[in-house]
């Protein structure tokens, strides 16, 4: 890819990201997770899932962006501080990938899920 068309997608992608997550953002719900009590409040969000994905979606949209910058870096200068911010993208967006699918996804608003829920939290602080 010319060096002109990557920067130019990266732009692109870093800013549709930062406009997803924000979109995304606005319909979480405004609960603080950390504070128990409001956890039923916070469960009870109907765009639970819709605001989760977003949120990952605008997230891998700024790490690919990240990404191409970083390979277009990489490729000019061969640099190996590229190669491990490419792999530290990748790292980064996997393990928000499996954040995103503990915290966000199964989460149900019933109660017996958000007793279950909280049981085990206990276990990963």
């Amino acid at each position: 890819m010319r060096e002109g068309n990557a920067y130019r997608l990266a732009s692109s992608l870093a800013i549709a990201g930062v406009v997803v997550v924000a979109v995304a953002s606005r319909f979480h719900g405004g609960a603080e997770p950390q504070n128990l009590l409001s956890l039923p409040k916070y469960a009870a969000n109907p765009y639970w899932k819709a605001v989760h994905l977003g949120q990952f979606l605008g997230f891998l949209l700024m790490a690919s962006a990240l990404i191409l910058i970083l390979n277009d870096l990489r490729q000019v200068s061969a640099s190996p501080l590229a190669t491990l911010g490419i792999v530290t993208a990748i790292v980064a967006a996997s393990s928000y990938a499996a954040n995103t699918r503990w915290t966000g996804l199964p989460f149900n608003s019933s109660r017996a899920s958000l007793s279950k829920r909280l049981r085990m939290s206990a276990l990963w602080p």
